[in-house]
């Protein structure tokens, strides 16, 4: 399922993420691109470009730019003319980020383009990593040939009681400089425009130009290019009968992501509509019956992705897992084969050795989620108990950071071990006895309170799911005792776990959960890690296995500290 990107990413955030918030756009309709946020996350939108990147120029009034040629006011209204919905853009985009130039592929995204009436063309959002909210203006050259006059408005925003504008412009690497400067001298960028397609001609890169240093922001994009797409997104037919089946991906060797997908057969055709996420609506693909045998393509357009503005692709992928600190790690790549089922109708099973990847765009690995090996069995829905929420990790609040934050993992099982529906699913968390309400002024990340926790919910800020664990970050202190207690509503039914507590001053310090229903303790014994008994466990982390009077066992991790 969803995972980290990058190790580098994950080491950028932890070094810079307490000393400066990066940038958002709140007052755009669109955000920044997925390739930057594989290294950048969103932050609460407090901060600005210009707070970001540059001290603010002392006279506002000097501008070292020269606007003779440039069109002077921001496009923020579509213009009129035809509108080319969604194009397909792509680009290999350069961002400066804290001094250091990231660079790669953003490919896929969702651009919005107007060709004008007397041939003139509008570009909206142009650069890849900046969502501005405005247009780029191109004008119609000799034949199918597209000028864009820059340096030319693109963005403002206000700082310190001064508004700020940035350009779109040319820019160059300078090798005496040892770094990207205006081209002053050919200003003008030419693309062409044919067969419904726009392909920048240029190789340089069109970035983001600062009004009153003349330096170059740190945005811009290398190969532009924008192509109408053809393909539609499959849906199950209306008169197609639907039947439930248990999606399991299989996240590592021992642990799965499950959900409740809709399948449906039309003739020789296949649909599974449904695939949990929340990067697109009920995402759809649609494969072929040939006996036993179901085989969905390798690449498959699926729709747009309305948050992040990008096209997914459903693809075949190569996937490793590997596990760092504890967290696990998917290494993905694009496969060629057609990811092939075993089909057993009389069971309704669907198992495969391959792996179904939803991706941004068609040509690279972009990762939005993975399922890998995934099997789909018939689903009839029953009341059912949900499996306690065991803890797993305790960090004590910190006056310092303000913060506290505890692992616990939860389980799509009732008491029996059967699979239940996780969209089902919510849980609470306690502190003491009373339920915790996550408000935005602490859960930044949220825009309104939450009491009941969504299974599968997290905002990669204050709450992170490795698997079958969450990690959640807490934020008030003063309590004796923190509880999780989880829901399921199903079969008519609303049935809760039991009210499992982690005592902050528990003894047994580190990572024990204590359930306010626990059976009699009949025998505890300690391993560490590498499997040898320890009869008497000190400092570090040691598995201690729990016998209980009526013969079940627990094993859980613990810290010694």
């Amino acid at each position: 399922m969803r995972r980290f990107y990058a190790l580098l990413a994950a080491t950028l955030l932890a070094t810079v993420s307490f000393a400066q918030k990066p940038i958002r756009n709140a007052n755009t309709d669109a955000s920044i691109g997925k390739s930057a946020r594989q290294t950048i996350n969103l932050a609460d939108g407090s901060t600005t470009l210009r707070g970001n990147y540059f001290k603010p120029t002392a006279n506002a009034a000097a501008s070292r730019i020269k606007k003779t040629d440039a069109e002077e006011t921001l496009i923020t209204e579509q213009p009129e003319g035809t509108l080319y919905k969604d194009m397909y853009y792509s680009s290999y985009y350069y961002l400066n980020f804290y001094n250091t130039v990231l660079h790669g592929d953003a490919d896929g995204y969702a651009r919005d383009m107007v060709v004008a009436d007397d041939g003139s063309i509008y570009i909206k959002n142009p650069i890849s990593q900046l969502s501005t909210g405005t247009w780029l203006k191109g004008t119609k050259g000799e034949g199918d040939t597209i000028v864009v006059k820059m340096p030319q408005p693109i963005y403002e925003e206000g700082y310190e009681g001064d508004m700020y504008k940035y350009y779109a412009a040319k820019f160059y690497y300078s090798t005496v400089e040892r770094w990207y400067v205006e081209d002053t001298v050919d200003t003008d960028m030419k693309f062409v425009w044919r067969n419904d397609s726009l392909i920048c001609t240029e190789s340089t890169m069109l970035g983001l130009l600062d009004e009153y240093s003349g330096d170059w922001v740190g945005f811009g994009d290398l190969n532009l290019t924008m192509s109408k797409i053809n393909e539609t997104a499959p849906s199950i037919p209306s008169d197609a009968t639907v039947e439930k089946y248990m999606l399991e991906a299989h996240d590592t060797d021992t642990t799965s992501t499950y959900a409740v997908v809709d399948v449906a057969i039309d003739g020789s055709d296949i649909y599974i509509n449904g695939f949990p996420d929340n990067y697109i609506k009920n995402p759809c693909i649609k494969g072929t019956i040939e006996g036993n045998k179901v085989t969905f393509p390798a690449m498959q357009y699926v729709g747009v992705d309305s948050v992040e503005h990008a096209h997914v692709f459903a693809a075949s992928a190569n996937i490793t897992v590997t596990e760092t600190f504890g967290i696990t790690f998917n290494d993905v790549s694009l496969n060629s084969n057609p990811v092939v089922f075993d089909y057993d109708s009389a069971n309704k099973t669907l198992t495969t050795t391959g792996n179904i990847l939803f991706n941004y765009g068609n040509k690279s690995a972009n990762e939005i989620t993975s399922f890998r090996l995934p099997e789909l069995n018939g689903w009839n829905e029953v009341a059912a108990v949900p499996a306690d929420p065991v803890f797993v990790e305790w960090l004590d609040y910190d006056a310092s950071s303000g913060y506290g934050r505890f692992g616990v993992n939860l389980y799509a099982k009732d008491v029996n071990g059967n699979t239940i529906d996780p969209a089902k699913m919510y849980y609470n968390i306690y502190m003491d006895e009373e339920v915790l309400t996550l408000y935005p002024d602490e859960y930044i990340a949220l825009s309104e309170e939450m009491t009941d926790i969504p299974f599968y919910f997290v905002d990669n800020y204050s709450i992170h799911r490795y698997n079958d664990k969450r990690r959640i970050y807490y934020y008030s202190t003063g309590f004796e005792k923190l509880g999780v207690k989880v829901y399921y509503t199903g079969g008519g039914e609303t049935n809760a776990s039991n009210l499992v507590y982690y005592y902050v001053n528990n003894e047994d310090t580190g990572i024990s959960g204590i359930s306010s229903d626990e059976t009699t303790v009949k025998s505890v014994s300690y391993t560490d890690l590498s499997g040898r008994k320890v009869s008497n466990p000190s400092k570090g982390i040691f598995i201690k296995s729990t016998t209980y009077a009526d013969g079940t066992k627990k094993n859980i991790k613990i810290i010694k500290k």
